[in-house]
């Protein structure tokens, strides 16, 4: 909504629009801009939390893994440590993607090779016994025991025992795609075959439908176990806000859930529609499109992370800093690396060490 001081000033709509493209054309700062328009100002980002660990997870349920002095513990959103860092790792395991986050109350560790879960007091509920395991997604957990996969209910029993020779990392909208005699099915919550294994391959369900390859090309079925979409693509992805991104003839596109073809293939590289919008690579820059197929914002970046919590990491001149959905940025770059927001903080490395990044002023 404009200003009511500037409906006084100015006699039309297309006045003031004109006015306001003039300010911009002069270099108005977003503060005065928002001032002008009668808005809040813009929030102001800065360091909540000192860059001086060796290494940080991302916030998940209010805790962030972090290492000090070889050691793993988790702080709040304020730094505070909540559970010391007294916990023993093997190195390797942090790169391990989710690993030592919290989900549904729990976080996945590894001691002497085993899996296992603890609590957000830093107490092993479920003890180190897995070969592999997963975070919990609405109450199970997949894990790896002598080479199979089962899932695990948060007391640490099995509600599905270890059978597959493959199995999603978890269930999707009621469902979990398993390897059964080298071909891809679906199974329920109770472990039941709903879908039979017929597929090479199969992926989670997103937006009620799933990835599945035959004969190396890449379609999608409904819960039906019905193939709506033909396995024709070379790459296909799975869908997201209506969208999924394919590639045709070495190009990367969008189709609709009907397998229509909605945003041209002419991108080196997509990724998945959030906020709505997508990140696009062509010549090895970055930029963002909308929902339309449109560039909304130009190839230009380094690097980039997808939009979340209304914010996207780019990178620019060798440096990382965040825009928001018009391309401005909100902080401008100055860090060695960065991650996507989670919530209201961001993990980035200034100088050796990792620390937060957060709304200061709203």
């Amino acid at each position: 909504m404009v200003h009511p001081d500037v409906n006084q000033r100015f006699a039309s709509a297309m006045d003031a629009l004109e006015a306001l493209a003039v300010k911009r054309s002069r270099g108005i700062s977003a503060e005065e801009m928002a001032d002008f328009l009668g808005e809040p100002p813009p929030p102001v980002y800065e360091m909540v939390i000192d860059p001086h660990f060796a290494f940080v997870r991302d916030f998940s349920e209010g805790l962030a893994a972090v290492t000090f002095e070889d050691r793993l513990g988790y702080i709040d959103s304020n730094g505070k440590f909540v559970i010391p860092p007294l916990i023993e790792i093997d190195p390797l395991s942090l790169y391990r993607e989710g690993t030592y986050q919290f989900v549904e109350g729990l976080a996945r560790m590894m001691v002497d090779h085993r899996w296992g879960y603890i609590n957000t007091e830093g107490k092993y509920v479920i003890p180190p016994q897995f070969d592999g395991a997963d975070n919990f997604a609405d109450g199970l957990a997949r894990v790896e025991m002598d080479n199979q996969y089962g899932y695990i209910n948060k007391r640490g029993r099995f509600v599905i025992a270890p059978q597959y020779e493959s199995a999603a990392r978890y269930f999707s909208e009621g469902l979990a795609g398993v390897e059964i005699d080298h071909k891809y099915g679906f199974i329920n919550r109770q472990g039941q075959v709903v879908i039979s294994p017929q597929f090479d391959s199969a992926d989670s369900f997103h937006e009620e439908l799933a990835r599945i390859t035959l004969r190396d090309k890449y379609g999608f079925i409904n819960k039906a176990g019905e193939i709506v979409i033909p396995a024709n693509f070379d790459v296909a992805h799975s869908f997201s806000q209506g969208l999924a991104r394919v590639r045709i003839d070495g190009k990367y596109g969008y189709i609709d859930n009907t397998g229509k073809v909605v945003i041209s293939p002419e991108f080196d590289d997509t990724f998945r529609f959030t906020e709505g919008l997508a990140l696009v690579r062509n010549d090895n820059r970055y930029g963002f499109i909308n929902t339309a197929g449109f560039l909304v914002i130009p190839l230009q970046f380094e690097d980039a992370f997808p939009f979340s919590s209304g914010l996207a990491a780019v990178k620019l001149e060798k440096s990382w800093g965040y825009i928001n959905p018009l391309g401005e940025f909100l902080v401008k770059p100055q860090f060695e690396d960065a991650s996507p927001f989670h919530g209201d903080r961001a993990a980035v490395k200034k100088g050796h060490g990792w620390g937060f990044l957060g709304e200061v002023r709203a």
